[in-house]
């Protein structure tokens, strides 16, 4: 159609021309009628331009317009490729940026549809043919406007269940956090009971000959006179490194190598009991009764016999 116009514009102009200088040879008209022809000429020239620039500028905005919903087609796809039903939340923006995008296209392509209708209204030629181009362009746009609508609401939707997954997977770590906090507190006071038991169990225990036991600073002699009346006291303020820390429920059977052995430290006589060993210089210490035996000192100073 563009190629048409432009024949009968060479053949109008050459017609014209023709027919001028025919006139001016045959008839030798006055100047006046040679000015008045050659306007004539350029008025048409101008009138048939003016056309064929409307001609181009309605193609180009079609051209334009058909280009940008091939463009919003693309982002559709692009946008149903990244598969909502299984879209990750660091990848839901770039879908959220997707669909910006589309928007702005339709808006373009609504504007120049706009300006596209108002040119074709102002045209001078035959716009029968383009009316109804660019109403089968409104009528995609249309089409694509509401699959947009429908992608909108979908990424709403998966927008939202997201949120709510994450608002749960965060109440399960706080949760989870919680619980660990009062496992590490059960585990500190069972840490702290257990430390306090084993207190509790604690006792020191140490062997030898009483000039042994003497010389360590451990036992003492008070009162009496000469060697009457003495008694053989534990030192209270003994170096407690002297000792040998033990726990009370693992020394019920404590075996002595000696002929013969005496607890110098205080125990109830009905709590435990010195038996014979396998052998005739070992002796065994058996603490019948643990509680008792231990209510009234935590110290087992033992002199032996060898």
């Amino acid at each position: 159609m563009k190629q048409t116009i432009k024949i009968a514009v060479v053949l109008l102009v050459a017609v014209a021309f023709s027919l001028g200088w025919g006139l001016i040879t045959s008839s030798e008209q006055n100047e006046s009628e040679k000015a008045e022809l050659i306007r004539q000429n350029e008025s048409l020239a101008d009138a048939i331009s003016r056309k064929e620039s409307d001609f181009n500028d309605v193609l180009y905005m079609m051209t334009e317009v058909e280009d940008q919903i091939k463009e919003i087609v693309e982002k559709e796809n692009l946008v149903y490729s990244h598969n909502l039903e299984g879209v990750k939340p660091t990848s839901f923006e770039l879908l959220q940026q997707e669909i910006e995008m589309i928007d702005e296209l339709v808006i373009r392509s609504r504007a120049t549809i706009k300006s596209l209708e108002e040119k074709v209204k102002g045209a001078n030629f035959n716009t029968h043919v383009f009316k109804n181009r660019v109403s089968r362009l409104n009528a995609q746009l249309q089409e694509r406007e509401t699959v947009i609508a429908g992608l909108k609401e979908e990424i709403i939707a998966k927008d939202e269940s997201i949120e709510l997954i994450t608002r749960q997977v965060d109440a399960l770590i706080e949760s989870a956090a919680v619980q660990d906090q009062e496992l590490l507190n059960k585990e500190l006071e069972i840490e702290k009971l257990t430390d306090e038991n084993n207190a509790l169990n604690k006792a020191y225990l140490a062997i030898g000959s009483f000039k042994e036991l003497k010389n360590r600073g451990l036992v003492q002699r008070q009162g009496g006179f000469l060697w009457f009346g003495r008694t053989i006291d534990v030192k209270e303020d003994a170096d407690r490194g002297e000792f040998l820390e033990v726990d009370i429920r693992e020394v019920n059977m404590l075996p002595v190598k000696a002929t013969d052995l005496s607890l110098l430290s205080e125990h109830p006589a009905s709590s435990y009991q010195v038996v014979p060993g396998e052998t005739e210089d070992m002796k065994i210490l058996e603490i019948t009764n643990p509680d008792e035996f231990w209510k009234v000192s935590k110290y087992l100073v033992i002199s032996k016999k060898t």
